[in-house]
C-alpha cells in the first residue's frame, strides 16, 4: 500500500512516498520501519500508541489504533501536527502544502464527515484540503 510521508520524516525515507505491507496499521508501520529503520519510533511511543503530535489517516479517515485493519489497496497518510495552532470555527476548507509544513487537524465532525477532504500528490508536493468545521 502507498504511504505518504510528512516532510519531517523524509530524512528516513528520502521521498514523500513509500510502500508498506501489513494486515493492520501496526504491521504496516513495522514494515515501514524495516524498510526505513528508526521511522516507527518517531510515530509510535514505547507503549505502542501513536504519538500525540502524529495523525494517521487511512483512506482519508483518521485512525488512532495500531490494530486498525488494512487492505492492500489502502492509502496511509502520515501527518505531523503542530501544537498551539488555532482554528476559526467558521473557516472553510483550506490547503496545506505538506512538503513545507505540518498541520494541526480539526477535531472529528460529530456528523461523521472526514477531516481530510482531498489529497493531491505531485512529486514532492502534497496538498491536503482539511475541513475546519462541520457544515
Amino acid at each position: 500500500m502507498k504511504v505518504l510521508i510528512p516532510s519531517a520524516l523524509r530524512s528516513y525515507t528520502g521521498d514523500a512516498e513509500s510502500e508498506a505491507t501489513g494486515a493492520t496499521l501496526g504491521e504496516a508501520l513495522a514494515d515501514l520501519d524495516r524498510r526505513h529503520p528508526g521511522i516507527r519510533f518517531r510515530m509510535v511511543d514505547e507503549q505502542d500508541r501513536i504519538r500525540r503530535h502524529i495523525r494517521i489517516f487511512v483512506n482519508g479517515e483518521q485512525r488512532t489504533g495500531l490494530a486498525t485493519p488494512l487492505g492492500r489497496a489502502d492509502e496511509i497518510i502520515i501527518v505531523q501536527a503542530l501544537s498551539g495552532a488555532s482554528h476559526a470555527a467558521d473557516a472553510g476548507p483550506f490547503e496545506i502544502d505538506a512538503a513545507t509544513a505540518s498541520v494541526a487537524l480539526p477535531p472529528p465532525c460529530p456528523h461523521g464527515r472526514k477531516p481530510v477532504e482531498h489529497l493531491q500528490a505531485a512529486g514532492e508536493r502534497c496538498v491536503l484540503q482539511i475541513r475546519q468545521a462541520c457544515r
